[in-house]
C-alpha cells in the first residue's frame, strides 16, 4: 500500500502531509522510480512534468488549427512562461500530466475517452466529465469506461489491500481542512477577503452549483455537432471548483484550453 499509517487514522488536512493522496494506480505506475535516489528521481519526474506540457501545449495549437513550425516554438514560449506551469514543476507535482490528459481530450471519439479514464485514474475530479463523455458517443464511452474498469481490475489484483486502504483514506481526505492563505478556491479568496466565514460558506455553496451547472452544461455540449471542446471546458471548470482546496498549479490545466482556442481568436 502507498498509504502512511496517518492517512487511515483520521481527517488529513489538504495541506502539510507530505504524504501519497492519489488513487492506487498512479503509486504503481511510479513504482520505478521508488528505488532511485531521490534526487534522480525528482530530475526525472521534472522531465516527465514538463515533457508532459509541452506536449499538451502542441497537441492544443495543432487542435485549434494553427500549423507549421511556429506551434511548437509558441507551446516552448508558454510552457515556460505560463506561472502554474512553474508551480507546479518546482512542486513535483502532476498538474503537468493532467494539463496533457485534458490536451488529448480535445481529441473528440477513443484517444478522448482513453484520456479521461487515465485523469479520473490519476485524480477523481476529472469524473466530472464521465457524463459529458457518455453523452458524446458510444466510441468515446465505451474507450473511457473499458479502460476505467480495465485498469482498476488489474491495480486492484496487483494489491488488493491498497484498494480497501484508499476506501479509507479518501473520507479522511474530504474531512480534513482546506482553510490554508495558499489555497485559491473562490470560497477561500473570499473568506480571507472578507473576515467572514459565512460569506466563505455563500461562496462555497455558489461555486458547488456552478460546478453542478458546469457538468450539465458539458452533457449538452457535447450533444452538438463540434460541441465537443466546450464540453471539455465546462467540465474541467466543474473539477476545479467542486473540490474545497483549488491550489495554483491546478491552473496548469487550463494552458491547453486557451491555447486550443488562440489560432482562431487570432486568426494565425
Amino acid at each position: 500500500t502507498p498509504y502512511a499509517s496517518e492517512m487511515l487514522a483520521g481527517p488529513v488536512d489538504a495541506q502539510g502531509q507530505d504524504r501519497y493522496r492519489y488513487p492506487p494506480a498512479f503509486a504503481q505506475l511510479l513504482w520505478p522510480l521508488a528505488g532511485l535516489p531521490a534526487g534522480v528521481a525528482a530530475v526525472v519526474w521534472l522531465a516527465v512534468q514538463a515533457g508532459c506540457v509541452l506536449a499538451a501545449a502542441w497537441i492544443a495549437l495543432r487542435m485549434g488549427g494553427a500549423r507549421g513550425a511556429e506551434p511548437l516554438l509558441w507551446a516552448g514560449a508558454t510552457t515556460t512562461l505560463f506561472m502554474p506551469v512553474f508551480d507546479t514543476l518546482w512542486k513535483g507535482n502532476v498538474s503537468g500530466v493532467m494539463a496533457l490528459q485534458v490536451a488529448l481530450l480535445l481529441v473528440p471519439g477513443a484517444l478522448g475517452g482513453l484520456a479521461l479514464a487515465s485523469a479520473a485514474l490519476l485524480k477523481l475530479t476529472p469524473a466530472a466529465l464521465l457524463p459529458a463523455i457518455v453523452a458524446a458517443g458510444r466510441r468515446a464511452a465505451s474507450a473511457s469506461l473499458a479502460a476505467l474498469a480495465l485498469a482498476v481490475a488489474v491495480s486492484a489484483a496487483i494489491a488488493p489491500g491498497a484498494w480497501l486502504d484508499y476506501a479509507r483514506v479518501l473520507p479522511n481526505l474530504l474531512a480534513g481542512s482546506a482553510d490554508y492563505a495558499t489555497n485559491v478556491a473562490p470560497w477561500a479568496v473570499a473568506e480571507r477577503l472578507s473576515g467572514s466565514d459565512q460569506i466563505g460558506s455563500l461562496v462555497r455553496l455558489a461555486s458547488l452549483v456552478v460546478a453542478v451547472g458546469s457538468v450539465v452544461a458539458a452533457v449538452a455540449l457535447a450533444r452538438r455537432p463540434g460541441g465537443w471542446p466546450a464540453a471539455v471546458t465546462f467540465g474541467v471548470l466543474a473539477s476545479l471548483l467542486a473540490p474545497a482546496a483549488l491550489w495554483y498549479h491546478y491552473l496548469a490545466v487550463l494552458l491547453p484550453l486557451a491555447l486550443f482556442a488562440w489560432p482562431a481568436a487570432s486568426g494565425i
